[in-house]
């Protein structure tokens, strides 16, 4: 599968910041298996993984939250096991990318955070932007780290 835009930002990003990074191809491999998420940055002090999600313009509308469905199970797999080891981190990138300017907003959203979000009981989840399918654009305004833009990518340097 060919590159999205927010994954071509994020190998900008890294080449213009000088961190050392390796693209996983999204396919089926070899017994089923697949990559365990779209990007892997090593710098001096940690090693983190990135799943990246565009979330784009549409005919429709535009959209207004970050379905949990989007995270498939393997990649689910991969951040989980990865985030365990000592010194590695595993991210979601959300680009709501319609939004404000061509780049859109970027919110870097830590896996085990991820999944704190995703099993809170649904009578915690009412009222502060998150429902049993998604987490609402206005909950990543409010409560997530934000990534900067920064010469042709975004600045990086929150989670490094």
């Amino acid at each position: 599968m060919a590159q999205n835009l927010l994954e071509k930002d994020i190998a900008i990003s890294c080449e213009e910041q000088v961190i050392w990074n390796r693209r996983f191809r999204d396919m089926t491999m070899y017994a089923g298996s697949s990559s365990p998420f779209d990007y892997l940055l090593i710098t001096k002090h940690t090693t983190i993984g990135i799943e990246a999600k565009l979330l784009r313009a549409r005919k429709s509308g535009n959209p207004k939250s970050f379905p949990f469905s989007r995270v498939s199970d393997v990649h689910r797999e991969g951040m989980q096991e990865f985030s365990e080891m000592t010194g590695y981190e595993a991210y979601v990138f959300v680009n709501f990318r319609w939004t404000n300017n061509k780049k859109g907003e970027l919110y870097a959203l830590p896996y085990n955070q991820f999944t704190y979000l995703e099993n809170l009981p649904k009578a915690h989840k009412s009222g502060i932007g998150i429902n049993n399918k998604s987490i609402t654009l206005s909950y990543f305004r409010e409560n997530l780290m934000s990534l900067e833009r920064k010469d042709r990518g975004w600045d990086l340097s929150k989670i490094l």
